[in-house]
Protein backbone atom coordinates (compact mmCIF):
# COMPACT_ATOMS: atom_id res chain seq x y z
CA UNK A 1 0.00 0.00 0.00
CA UNK A 2 0.94 3.02 -1.06
CA UNK A 3 1.69 5.93 1.88
CA UNK A 4 -0.62 9.13 2.53
CA UNK A 5 0.65 12.15 1.24
CA UNK A 6 -0.97 15.26 3.08
CA UNK A 7 -2.53 18.99 1.71
CA UNK A 8 -0.93 20.75 4.96
CA UNK A 9 1.60 19.34 7.98
CA UNK A 10 3.04 16.69 6.82
CA UNK A 11 7.38 16.20 6.61
CA UNK A 12 9.44 13.37 3.90
CA UNK A 13 11.80 10.87 5.54
CA UNK A 14 13.61 11.72 1.98
CA UNK A 15 16.58 10.47 3.83
CA UNK A 16 15.48 6.48 3.60
CA UNK A 17 13.69 6.54 0.47
CA UNK A 18 10.27 6.74 2.00
CA UNK A 19 7.28 9.25 2.63
CA UNK A 20 6.37 9.04 6.30
CA UNK A 21 3.35 10.52 7.86
CA UNK A 22 4.41 13.07 10.34
CA UNK A 23 1.72 15.82 11.61
CA UNK A 24 3.91 15.53 14.14
CA UNK A 25 6.51 12.92 15.66
CA UNK A 26 4.74 10.89 17.98
CA UNK A 27 6.48 10.31 20.97
CA UNK A 28 10.23 10.78 22.23
CA UNK A 29 11.52 7.53 21.29
CA UNK A 30 9.84 7.38 17.98
CA UNK A 31 11.52 10.69 17.03
CA UNK A 32 14.90 9.64 18.51
CA UNK A 33 14.78 6.42 16.72
CA UNK A 34 14.68 8.74 13.36
CA UNK A 35 17.55 11.23 14.91
CA UNK A 36 19.90 8.31 15.71
CA UNK A 37 19.48 7.06 12.26
CA UNK A 38 20.53 9.96 10.30
CA UNK A 39 23.50 9.92 12.74
CA UNK A 40 24.04 6.00 11.41
CA UNK A 41 24.40 7.49 8.19
CA UNK A 42 26.67 10.23 8.74
CA UNK A 43 23.84 12.76 7.65
CA UNK A 44 24.31 16.20 9.72
CA UNK A 45 21.83 18.62 8.52
CA UNK A 46 19.19 15.32 8.03
CA UNK A 47 20.23 14.88 11.80
CA UNK A 48 19.72 18.80 12.39
CA UNK A 49 15.93 18.89 10.53
CA UNK A 50 14.69 15.85 12.55
CA UNK A 51 15.90 17.09 15.63
CA UNK A 52 13.90 20.09 15.16
CA UNK A 53 10.84 18.48 14.03
CA UNK A 54 11.53 16.53 17.87
CA UNK A 55 11.96 19.79 19.59
CA UNK A 56 8.99 21.40 17.78
CA UNK A 57 6.89 18.65 19.35
CA UNK A 58 8.31 18.82 22.60
CA UNK A 59 6.95 23.15 22.26
CA UNK A 60 10.35 24.15 21.97
CA UNK A 61 10.02 26.63 19.00
CA UNK A 62 13.13 28.31 19.85
CA UNK A 63 15.39 25.54 19.67
CA UNK A 64 13.52 23.68 16.70
CA UNK A 65 14.16 27.14 15.08
CA UNK A 66 17.98 26.71 15.77
CA UNK A 67 18.35 23.46 14.47
CA UNK A 68 16.90 23.87 11.51
CA UNK A 69 18.57 27.11 10.76
CA UNK A 70 21.66 25.05 11.84
CA UNK A 71 20.64 21.97 9.20
CA UNK A 72 20.53 24.60 6.48
CA UNK A 73 23.96 26.59 6.89
CA UNK A 74 25.30 23.13 6.90
CA UNK A 75 23.40 22.29 3.91
CA UNK A 76 21.33 25.47 2.43
CA UNK A 77 19.80 23.49 -0.88
CA UNK A 78 18.52 20.69 1.85
CA UNK A 79 14.98 20.67 0.06
CA UNK A 80 13.46 18.86 3.05
CA UNK A 81 15.26 21.34 5.91
CA UNK A 82 13.69 23.99 3.47
CA UNK A 83 9.68 22.31 3.66
CA UNK A 84 10.26 21.85 7.30
CA UNK A 85 11.07 25.63 7.28
CA UNK A 86 8.21 26.27 5.11
CA UNK A 87 5.46 24.24 7.05
CA UNK A 88 6.67 26.52 10.17
CA UNK A 89 6.10 29.22 8.62
CA UNK A 90 3.16 28.64 7.83
CA UNK A 91 1.28 27.25 10.68
CA UNK A 92 2.75 30.71 11.79
CA UNK A 93 0.78 32.17 9.58
CA UNK A 94 3.61 33.72 7.66
CA UNK A 95 2.56 32.84 4.11
CA UNK A 96 4.76 34.69 2.03
CA UNK A 97 7.59 33.57 3.61
CA UNK A 98 6.16 30.06 3.44
CA UNK A 99 5.74 29.76 -0.27
CA UNK A 100 9.74 31.18 -0.35
CA UNK A 101 10.79 28.35 1.53
CA UNK A 102 8.68 25.97 -0.34
CA UNK A 103 10.20 27.31 -3.64
CA UNK A 104 13.46 26.76 -2.39
CA UNK A 105 12.50 23.34 -1.33
CA UNK A 106 11.27 22.67 -4.94
CA UNK A 107 14.19 24.24 -6.37
CA UNK A 108 16.33 21.58 -5.08
CA UNK A 109 14.16 18.63 -4.96
CA UNK A 110 10.64 19.58 -7.72
CA UNK A 111 9.61 15.85 -6.86
CA UNK A 112 8.61 16.24 -3.62
CA UNK A 113 4.96 15.63 -3.26
CA UNK A 114 4.60 17.00 0.18
CA UNK A 115 5.99 20.24 -0.69
CA UNK A 116 3.69 21.05 -3.70
CA UNK A 117 0.78 20.12 -1.39
CA UNK A 118 1.52 21.95 1.41
CA UNK A 119 2.14 24.95 -0.95
CA UNK A 120 -1.34 25.02 -2.44
CA UNK A 121 -2.55 24.94 1.04
CA UNK A 122 -0.50 28.13 1.67
CA UNK A 123 -1.91 29.41 -1.87
CA UNK A 124 -5.40 28.93 -0.28
CA UNK A 125 -4.83 30.50 2.71
CA UNK A 126 -3.54 34.04 0.72
CA UNK A 127 -7.06 33.57 -1.33
CA UNK A 128 -5.60 32.23 -4.45
CA UNK A 129 -7.60 29.26 -5.31
CA UNK A 130 -6.58 29.05 -8.79
CA UNK A 131 -2.70 28.96 -7.95
CA UNK A 132 -4.07 25.81 -4.78
CA UNK A 133 -5.81 24.06 -7.31
CA UNK A 134 -2.21 24.05 -9.91
CA UNK A 135 -0.31 23.20 -6.70
CA UNK A 136 -2.38 20.37 -6.27
CA UNK A 137 -2.71 19.03 -9.69
CA UNK A 138 1.39 18.75 -9.27
CA UNK A 139 1.28 16.95 -6.35
CA UNK A 140 -1.60 14.28 -8.05
CA UNK A 141 1.01 13.90 -11.28
CA UNK A 142 4.34 13.29 -8.77
CA UNK A 143 2.39 10.56 -6.23
CA UNK A 144 2.79 6.97 -7.41
CA UNK A 145 -0.59 4.89 -8.07
CA UNK A 146 -2.25 3.91 -4.94
CA UNK A 147 -2.02 7.16 -2.90
CA UNK A 148 -3.73 8.33 -0.48
CA UNK A 149 -3.90 12.26 -0.73
CA UNK A 150 -5.68 13.98 2.13
CA UNK A 151 -7.25 17.31 0.80
CA UNK A 152 -7.21 19.97 3.93
CA UNK A 153 -9.73 22.34 4.29
CA UNK A 154 -10.55 25.57 1.75
CA UNK A 155 -11.75 26.69 -1.80
CA UNK A 156 -9.68 25.17 -4.63
CA UNK A 157 -10.71 26.02 -8.35
CA UNK A 158 -10.58 23.20 -10.90
CA UNK A 159 -10.21 21.76 -13.32
CA UNK A 160 -8.43 18.68 -11.73
CA UNK A 161 -7.72 15.50 -14.05
CA UNK A 162 -6.54 11.34 -13.09
CA UNK A 163 -5.93 9.56 -16.57
CA UNK A 164 -3.28 7.71 -15.52
CA UNK A 165 -3.21 5.66 -12.40
CA UNK A 166 -5.39 4.97 -9.10
CA UNK A 167 -5.44 7.34 -6.75
CA UNK A 168 -8.06 8.28 -3.38
CA UNK A 169 -8.28 11.56 -2.56
CA UNK A 170 -9.81 12.27 0.52
CA UNK A 171 -10.55 15.39 2.59
CA UNK A 172 -9.65 15.60 6.66
CA UNK A 173 -12.54 17.74 7.52
CA UNK A 174 -15.41 16.68 5.10
CA UNK A 175 -17.67 18.42 2.60
CA UNK A 176 -18.66 21.31 4.03
CA UNK A 177 -15.42 22.55 4.32
CA UNK A 178 -13.28 21.57 1.19
CA UNK A 179 -14.85 22.60 -1.79
CA UNK A 180 -13.86 22.45 -5.40
CA UNK A 181 -15.38 25.23 -7.94
CA UNK A 182 -15.86 24.57 -11.51
CA UNK A 183 -16.88 28.49 -12.14
CA UNK A 184 -15.53 29.35 -15.39
CA UNK A 185 -14.65 26.47 -16.88
CA UNK A 186 -15.49 24.99 -20.49
CA UNK A 187 -14.76 21.46 -19.34
CA UNK A 188 -15.62 19.18 -16.13
CA UNK A 189 -14.57 20.29 -12.87
CA UNK A 190 -13.37 16.39 -12.28
CA UNK A 191 -12.42 14.26 -14.78
CA UNK A 192 -11.16 10.45 -14.13
CA UNK A 193 -10.37 8.63 -17.66
CA UNK A 194 -8.64 5.33 -18.93
CA UNK A 195 -9.18 1.81 -16.96
CA UNK A 196 -5.77 2.93 -15.69
CA UNK A 197 -7.98 4.80 -12.84
CA UNK A 198 -10.04 1.93 -11.91
CA UNK A 199 -11.16 2.14 -8.40
CA UNK A 200 -10.25 5.81 -7.99
CA UNK A 201 -12.18 7.30 -4.56
CA UNK A 202 -12.92 10.92 -4.11
CA UNK A 203 -13.89 11.19 -0.91
CA UNK A 204 -15.52 14.49 0.92
CA UNK A 205 -15.81 17.32 -1.43
CA UNK A 206 -18.52 19.92 -2.22
CA UNK A 207 -18.51 20.78 -5.80
CA UNK A 208 -19.78 24.00 -6.79
CA UNK A 209 -20.64 26.34 -9.81
CA UNK A 210 -21.22 22.96 -12.29
CA UNK A 211 -20.07 24.12 -15.24
CA UNK A 212 -21.18 22.95 -19.21
CA UNK A 213 -19.40 19.92 -18.99
CA UNK A 214 -16.72 18.20 -21.23
CA UNK A 215 -17.04 17.94 -25.33
CA UNK A 216 -17.33 14.50 -25.85
CA UNK A 217 -19.04 12.24 -28.29
CA UNK A 218 -20.84 15.69 -30.16
CA UNK A 219 -21.97 16.24 -26.83
CA UNK A 220 -21.74 17.70 -22.94
CA UNK A 221 -20.77 15.19 -20.90
CA UNK A 222 -20.28 15.27 -16.79
CA UNK A 223 -20.58 18.96 -15.38
CA UNK A 224 -19.07 18.18 -11.81
CA UNK A 225 -17.04 14.63 -12.48
CA UNK A 226 -16.47 13.19 -15.76
CA UNK A 227 -16.12 9.41 -16.32
CA UNK A 228 -15.08 7.46 -19.04
CA UNK A 229 -13.28 3.70 -19.34
CA UNK A 230 -13.38 3.67 -15.66
CA UNK A 231 -14.81 3.36 -12.31
CA UNK A 232 -15.07 5.29 -8.89
CA UNK A 233 -16.13 5.33 -6.11
CA UNK A 234 -17.63 9.04 -5.02
CA UNK A 235 -18.11 8.93 -1.26
CA UNK A 236 -19.61 11.51 0.81
CA UNK A 237 -19.88 14.39 -1.90
CA UNK A 238 -22.02 17.19 -2.58
CA UNK A 239 -23.31 18.89 -5.63
CA UNK A 240 -24.31 22.74 -5.72
CA UNK A 241 -25.09 24.89 -8.61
Amino acid sequence: MQPAHFLGNIDADGESGGFAERPVLRGLCGGCAGILAHIAHGSLPAFKKSLALLLDERGDEAGSTAELDAALALAPDHARAHSVRGNQLRVAGQFVEALAAYERALASDPTLVEVHNNRGVTFEKLGRPTEAASCFAQAIALAPAGTTIWVGPGSYAGPLSLTTKRLTLRSVDGAAATVISGAGLDTSTLTIRNAATAGTVIDGFRFVDGPVGTAEFGTRLGGAILMINTSADILRCEFVG
